[in-house]
C-alpha cells in the first residue's frame, strides 16, 4: 500500500508539470513503470530534470530494498536498424508484431502498449520475449487454481461487473479479480443494461505475451512441465493439416502426465480437465483460437485459425459422438465465407484410461 501510495504522488506532482501531456501507469508487486508523454513542442531535456526531482523526493516513501527509480527518454521511431535485424520484414511487419506481443490493454479508453515490453524490447536489440511477465511472480494464481474448478477456457470469455473487478478481499479473492488486477485479462467490451441500471464488463487476454505466457503456467501447474515437443508438434500438424500426427500428439500429451497429478490438484478432477489441457497447449503454442466460439446454432468447443486452415474442434467425456454434433448443427457455416480449408474434429475422453479413446475429423469439402 506504501508503495502505490508513493506512485500516486509521483503522478500527482508530474500532472503539475506544464509540458506534460498524458501519463500512463503499470504498477505490479515489487515494480511500477510510469510514462509520460509530453505536450508536441516539447523536448525530453527541457523536462527530464524536473522528473527526477519528483521522483527523488518521493523516494522516501518506497520500500528500503527497492532498487533505484531509473528516469529515461524514450523517443517514438523505430530506427532503420530495426529492419535491417529482421532481414526482409518490412516496418509494417515489424510494427504489426509489436502490437500483437505488447499491446491491447484497455482500461475504458483507447487500447495501450505494455510500456515495460517496449522498454526491454528496444534495450534488448528488438527481441520478442516475455519480458513483462518474467518480472513478476503469479504465486496468488497458482493457490487461486489449487483452490477452485475452473474451466480453462472459460477464462476468454470472463463476464463481470465492476464490484468484482475492483475487489482487494485477499480473504475472497476470486480468480477474475486477480487476472484482472495483475493484468492478465483486460476489458473487451462494456455492456451497459439500461432496463437494470447496471454495468458488465467482458475480459480478454490482451496479447501474445501473456497469452503465451499464462497458458504454459497453467500447464506446468496442470501437468508439472510444459513439453516443448509437444507444442511444436501440436503447432507443425495443425499448419500442416496432419490430423493423424495432431492425434498421436494429444495421446502423447496424456500418456506423459504422471497419474499422481490427477489426485493432487482439483482441476484435474473435473470434466473439462483434458478439454482445458488441449485448450493451454494450442494457447501456449501462440495460435489464434476462440474458446466457445459463438455460432446462431449453438457453441463450438473451440476454434483454431492458422494460416490457410480452420479447425472445429468439440470434446465429449461421454459416448456422444461429437463430429456429428458439429455437422448436425451446422458450426462450420460461420467460416465458409474465409476461403480456408476447414476441417471438423471430434475428440472424446477415457476418464478411466486417462487419455484419447475416440478421434475423428473430416474436411469439410
Amino acid at each position: 500500500v506504501l508503495d502505490l501510495m508513493a506512485v500516486a504522488k509521483i503522478e500527482d506532482d508530474l500532472t503539475s508539470l506544464s509540458q506534460v501531456k498524458t501519463i500512463s501507469t503499470v504498477v505490479k508487486t515489487g515494480y511500477f513503470n510510469i510514462k509520460v508523454d509530453l505536450k508536441s513542442g516539447y523536448e525530453a531535456n527541457e523536462v527530464i530534470d524536473d522528473i527526477k526531482d519528483i521522483v527523488t523526493k518521493v523516494k522516501k516513501d518506497f520500500p528500503s530494498d527497492m532498487n533505484e527509480p531509473i528516469v529515461k527518454e524514450i523517443i517514438h521511431s523505430f530506427p532503420l536498424i530495426t529492419v535491417a535485424i529482421y532481414g526482409n520484414k518490412t516496418k509494417e511487419e515489424l510494427l504489426k508484431n509489436l502490437k500483437k506481443w505488447y499491446d491491447g490493454y484497455n482500461f475504458l479508453g483507447s487500447d495501450l502498449y505494455n510500456p515495460f515490453d517496449i522498454l526491454q524490447f528496444i534495450d534488448s536489440d528488438y527481441e520478442f520475449e516475455n519480458y513483462w511477465w518474467e518480472s513478476g511472480n503469479p504465486f496468488s494464481l497458482i493457490e487461486l487454481l489449487k483452490k477452485g474448478n475452473y474451466y480453462i477456457p472459460s477464462l476468454e470469455n470472463l463476464r463481470t461487473d465492476k464490484t468484482l473487478l475492483n475487489s482487494f478481499d485477499i480473504e475472497k479473492l476470486q480468480l477474475e479479480s486477480l487476472l484482472f488486477q495483475a493484468g492478465y485479462l483486460t476489458i473487451d467490451k462494456v455492456i451497459i443494461d439500461k432496463f437494470i441500471r447496471s454495468i458488465e464488463y467482458t475480459l480478454k487476454v490482451p496479447n501474445l505475451e501473456v497469452q503465451i505466457s499464462l497458458n504454459q503456467l497453467i500447464i506446468n501447474y496442470l501437468t508439472e512441465k510444459v513439453n516443448l515437443n509437444i507444442i511444436r508438434d501440436v503447432k507443425n500438424s495443425l499448419l500442416n493439416a496432419n490430423l493423424e500426427n495432431f492425434k498421436e500428439t494429444l495421446h502423447s500429451l496424456f500418456a506423459g502426465i504422471p497419474y499422481n497429478n490427477y489426485t493432487k490438484n482439483q482441476i484435474a478432477r473435473v470434466e473439462g480437465y483434458w478439454a482445458s489441457l488441449v485448450y493451454c497447449y494450442l494457447a501456449g503454442a501462440g495460435l489464434e483460437i476462440i474458446a466457445e466460439d459463438v455460432t446462431n446454432r449453438g457453441r463450438i468447443d473451440l476454434t483454431i485459425k492458422i494460416e490457410d486452415n480452420i479447425y472445429i474442434l468439440e470434446f465429449k467425456v461421454t459416448d456422444e459422438d461429437p463430429l456429428k454434433q458439429i455437422k448436425e448443427k451446422k458450426y462450420y457455416e460461420k467460416y465458409l465465407n474465409e476461403g480456408k480449408d476447414i476441417y471438423l474434429v471430434g475428440v472424446n475422453f477415457d476418464e478411466k484410461k486417462k487419455n484419447i479413446n475416440k478421434f475423428e475429423w473430416e474436411k469439410r469439402q
